[in-house]
């Protein structure tokens, strides 16, 4: 029997394995990456799994904003060596761990070599600490993004249900999955009027991606257009926390679902031949 992501035995099995890392990425700003991220660890962290979210969309960060966190330090003050993650990780919504990104520093964005590898080495400790890490990347098809997105074990690639937005998730995912050790890619349609045009979108890209990358892409669904998606932003309160029986919150939770199985069965990517998600990524960044 699969376990679902109402189990909390599913939380308890990924201690066991390991910590299995999700990046959530988008073609595009504007079509509700961070919203995602924030309310995927929010589900999941619900759900009895030790989540820590991490704000990765460098240079404009702002998952702090959506999750109600005034945090005095951030990853930039990780990098100059002022603090460490530990000192800059604060707590958020639903018993997630935050860890906030360098909202306004620019340079951030454009790392030299040896920021990468300290920034790397800070947030390999976080293997450690959770079950579930979430990384809300940049949007785009940045270097930085895509060596990020390689990298994890699944990889959330949200878009809307409109041309140009499938079309930069198109080269994005194109060149994720260049890499040949890529982990799973999932692909959410967000702001969608409803479930069949939004599908249709979804399973049209799906068929691309078949065609043309040989990539069998995992369709987690659609969260709807939703006022209170708006609503909650104002607040700072994901909007599963803000109204849980709103139409985009049950869009959200049911896509979870359709995640979850594979934090169970597939566990971390780590193991003695294959090494963790950040010491993944430093062979990238060297």
């Amino acid at each position: 029997m699969t376990t679902r992501i109402g189990d909390n035995s599913s939380a308890r099995e990924a201690r066991r394995r390991g910590t299995r890392v999700f990046a959530v990425t988008s073609g595009k700003g504007g079509v509700g990456k961070t919203h995602t991220a924030a309310n995927l660890a929010v589900v999941l962290s619900q759900a009895g799994f030790r989540v820590i979210a991490v704000d990765l969309d460098l240079g404009l960060a702002n998952l702090d904003l959506l999750m109600d966190i005034e945090a005095p330090y951030n990853l930039s003050h990780v990098i100059n060596g002022a603090k460490s993650i530990k000192e800059v990780m604060v707590s958020g919504p639903a018993g997630v761990l935050v860890v906030p990104g360098a909202n306004g520093f620019e340079q951030i964005a454009n790392l030299d070599l040896k920021e990468r590898q300290h920034l790397m080495q800070s947030l390999m400790e976080l293997e450690r600490s959770a079950d579930i890490l979430i990384l809300d990347t940049g949007a785009g098809i940045h270097e930085n993004v895509i060596k990020f997105c390689r990298m994890a074990d699944d990889i959330v690639v949200v878009a809307m249900p409109e041309h140009t937005s499938v079309t930069d998730a198109y080269a994005t995912i194109k060149l994720i999955a260049a890499h040949p050790k890529h982990g799973r890619i999932h692909l959410l349609v967000n702001k969608g009027d409803d479930e069949r045009s939004s599908m249709k979108v979804a399973e049209g890209l799906a068929a691309i991606c078949k065609q043309y990358l040989e990539l069998d892409l995992n369709l987690l669904g659609w969260v709807k257009d939703d006022k209170v998606v708006v609503e909650s932003m104002k607040a700072r309160v994901p909007y599963t926390l803000f109204d849980e029986k709103a139409d985009a919150s049950r869009c959200l939770r049911r896509a979870v679902q359709n995640i979850s199985p594979r934090v169970v069965e597939g566990g971390s990517a780590a193991s003695k031949d294959h090494p963790g998600f950040f010491e993944r990524v430093m062979t990238l960044f060297q």
